[in-house]
């Protein structure tokens, strides 16, 4: 009996197209985010400069703002964006504002800068509550533990090359140390 010859299949046009793709999607997100956080930083400092307050009111203001703006809803009811995402972009901008820190879009995800008066924020803390103890003893857990609020504490001041350069110092010169979350 005659011994058929069967073709074999070649995935690799659709791996590489598939590899190009990812590319270019990751390069299209990144490139939109970085839209993203440059126009709500502008807006937001706008805001700081017109002495928008740093409070419920001001913060409740500006996130409907970011919401309610004529872009956004055109971009919702052509259905190029779901206003999900727009409430999104308004609670990291509320937060960023309220702490004073750069906008970035997970900030809506950061636990430590919900807002006081929403679910689960800590009710009548302001950003500049609380106030460094005496230091009576200490141990090298306690040095780390002070060591990532202090980092902590940079970053919600927005000034995180600060914070940056500090943890590379402790990472270099503290054997085991790990930022606490």
């Amino acid at each position: 009996m005659a011994k058929k010859i069967l073709p074999s299949f070649n995935a690799e046009p659709i791996v590489t197209a598939l590899i190009t793709y990812d590319k270019t999607t990751a390069a299209a997100t990144e490139a939109m985010n970085a839209t993203v956080t440059t126009t709500i930083q502008q807006f937001l400092d706008a805001c700081a400069m017109a002495g928008v307050a740093r409070n419920e009111e001001g913060v409740e203001w500006l996130k409907e703002e970011i919401r309610t703006s004529q872009g956004a809803l055109d971009a919702i009811a052509i259905g190029l964006v779901e206003r999900k995402t727009f409430t999104e972009y308004a609670n990291g901008a509320g937060r960023a504002y309220y702490w004073n820190v750069a906008y970035y879009p997970d900030l809506k995800n950061v636990p430590e800068y919900k807002l006081p008066w929403t679910k689960g924020g800590k009710a009548g803390k302001s950003a500049s509550a609380g106030k460094a103890g005496k230091v009576e003893s200490t141990d090298r857990s306690a040095l780390d533990a002070t060591a990532s609020k202090f980092l902590k504490q940079a970053r919600m001041l927005g000034l995180n090359e600060l914070a940056a350069d500090v943890l590379d110092v402790l990472l270099e010169r503290l054997e085991g140390f790990k930022e606490s979350e």
